[in-house]
C-alpha cells in the first residue's frame, strides 16, 4: 500500500464519525504488518467510545503482531476491561504480539 494511503487511514482514525473510524482500523488490520507505522494512532484508539471502534482496533493491533509489542502493557489493563468483547480483543491480541 503505498504511504500516502496508510497516512489516510490513520488520519481517518481521528474522524469524528465511528463508522469510518471503524473501517479505517479494519483496513489497517487488513494490511497487517504493513500497518506497523499506525500502532501508535491504534492505542490512542483503545478507549474509543465507541465500542465496535475499540475492538476493530484491537484486532488490528493482534494482526499487526509482534511489531505492536510497545501496545503489550495497556492491553494487560484492558484485559480487565468490563466489555466483555474488548477484554475477549485484547487478549487476543495479546496472544498474537506474544506468540508471533
Amino acid at each position: 500500500m503505498a504511504s500516502a494511503e496508510l497516512a489516510k487511514l490513520i488520519e481517518d482514525l481521528g474522524n469524528p464519525d465511528p463508522t469510518v473510524r471503524h473501517k479505517a482500523a479494519n483496513d489497517l488490520a487488513n494490511l497487517g504488518v504493513d500497518a506497523t507505522e499506525a500502532v501508535p494512532t491504534l492505542m490512542a484508539h483503545f478507549h474509543d467510545p465507541d465500542q465496535g471502534v475499540r475492538v476493530m482496533v484491537l484486532n488490528a493491533i493482534g494482526i499487526i503482531g509482534s511489531p505492536a509489542r510497545v501496545a503489550v502493557n495497556e492491553l494487560r489493563k484492558l484485559l480487565k476491561d468490563p466489555d466483555e468483547e474488548v477484554a475477549q480483543m485484547a487478549d487476543f491480541a495479546l496472544v498474537q504480539i506474544q506468540g508471533s
